[in-house]
């Protein structure tokens, strides 16, 4: 929130400077660097969390295949 900005409590009603994308571009640019290694830090988890995904169906398939023997 902004010092232009003004939240009347009695109403409810919230007054915004911007909307959209220049609002999360105004908040982002607060602190830069940290935003931007919580980004990264979240795309790299996001990929380990797919290659793992990836990973396991791919075990499974092949556990399922058909093509190993039964043990029992």
């Amino acid at each position: 929130m902004v010092e232009e900005e003004q939240y009347n409590p009695k109403t409810g009603a919230y007054s915004y400077i911007n909307k959209g994308f220049k609002r999360f571009r105004r908040g982002f640019m607060k602190r830069l660097g940290f935003k931007t290694w919580n980004a990264i830090y979240f795309l790299e988890a996001l990929a380990t969390c797919v290659l793992g995904v990836y990973s396991s169906v791919v075990a499974l398939v092949g556990a399922f295949s058909g093509k190993s023997a039964s043990t029992s």
